[in-house]
Order: C-alpha cells, then structure tokens, then sequence
C-alpha cells in the first residue's frame, strides 16, 4: 500500500529589518520600546547598515507604519559604496498602524557576505513611522547616517550626519 506523504507548504518569505542582529538587533543594546512618531525632517534619508551573511534574494522593502500615513516614502538598498542598486521610488505612505510592503518590480540579488546599507526617506513630517529616539552618539556608533535633502532617494548616498531616530524598516528576501 504506497502512503501519501504531502509536501510541505512553502514557508512565508524571511525579513530583515531594524532589530535583526544583521542590520542592528539586540547585539547592538537597541533594545527599547518603538513607538509612533513623525519623521525627523522633510526629505530625509536615513540609511542602516547591514552585514549581510550569505547572498540573498530580496522580493520587498517595508516600512512599519504608525498612527497617521500622510505623502510618500521611497526605501532602497546601498551598496557599501554608497551606491543604489534599488529603490521603491515615491510611493504613497498607506495604512496607518500596518507594515507597508512594496513589492520589488523585479527581485535584486545581493552577494554576501557584505556590507549594505538600508535607506529610507520621507517627503514630509505628518506622516509617522515606528520608531526609537535615542542619542545620536549611540546610533553614530553603531553606523546610523542621515542625509538632509534626500527625496527620492539618491543614486548616491552623502552622508552628512547621524540623528536620533531610529525607524522600523527591512527587506523580504526569498526562503
């Protein structure tokens, strides 16, 4: 009698974000609550480091929206020289208190290991994010930069400063 053995299903897509030990995770001592808060500056890109262990596949960049969605955001990709290998381009901030996944047009490989950057900006400062506050001298160690006038994201990154402000931010990458 020959048994059914079903395959099975295949699993959800894997994320990267802010709190993962690749990007900044508890490794880093961020460890405190995220909260709703507006957007630092008007066109602002923050850009995270991220020290990627094996080549990945990436299918989608999120953002953790907070309470009020209001303009746009635009999330990419660096590389560690600064250059963008993908953007999600101007894209409507859309559900308050929900993670906002924007598909990529088509799926970027990344080799590893390697160091990348995740970035993201935002056009205005209504619109809210989840998000940590926390010293500048802290973030500026762990390798946080802004760039002041940075939407849409730009092909090259300028890093300018590191401010307090630590947005929930990732990728999707393929199983």
């Amino acid at each position: 009698m020959r048994v059914w053995n079903p395959q099975p299903a295949l699993p959800l897509p894997w994320r990267i974000s802010t709190l993962s030990e690749m990007c900044l995770g508890v490794e880093t001592g961020v460890e405190d609550t995220f909260t709703s808060g507006a957007w630092p500056n008007t066109n602002r890109a923050i850009y995270l480091p991220l020290a990627l262990p094996s080549s990945a596949l990436v299918l989608a960049l999120f953002i953790a929206n907070g309470l009020t969605v209001s303009g746009n955001v635009d999330l990419g990709i660096y590389d560690f020289t600064l250059a963008r290998l993908v953007s999600t381009g101007s894209t409507a901030q859309a559900g308050a208190d929900a993670l906002q996944r924007i598909a990529l047009t088509t799926p970027l490989f990344l080799r590893g290991p390697a160091l990348y950057y995740l970035a993201a900006a935002m056009d205005n400062t209504t619109g809210t994010v989840y998000r940590e506050n926390n010293d500048g001298d802290q973030y500026r160690a762990i390798g946080i930069n802004v760039q002041a006038t940075a939407f849409p994201l730009p092909a090259t990154a300028v890093f300018a400063a590191t401010g307090a402000y630590l947005p929930v931010i990732g990728m999707e990458i393929a199983p």
